[in-house]
């Protein structure tokens, strides 16, 4: 889940993981284009909050691509 959302400036992903992995976060716009890519690493087996703060995006819908090693999910954004 993500909390707050909508948000201003951070936001948390709270997930929960098989396994001890990366997970890397991927934004974009309604368009398709990607905005951002980051990775978060050092994330254990068993659940996990997140934080996440983009670099400077206007105020808009975006869609935030989340990839595990086992899945891979996409979560929409509103930024204030």
């Amino acid at each position: 889940s993500l909390f707050p959302n909508p948000f201003d400036s951070d936001i948390n992903l709270s997930i929960h993981l098989s396994k001890s992995t990366t997970v890397i976060l991927e934004l974009y716009d309604l368009q398709g284009k990607q905005i951002e890519n980051t990775q978060k690493t050092g994330l254990i087996q068993g659940n996990n909050v997140i934080n996440y703060q983009p670099n400077v995006i206007s105020q808009g819908v975006y869609l935030l691509r989340i990839i595990t090693n086992d899945e891979v999910f996409v979560r929409r954004l509103v930024k204030n």
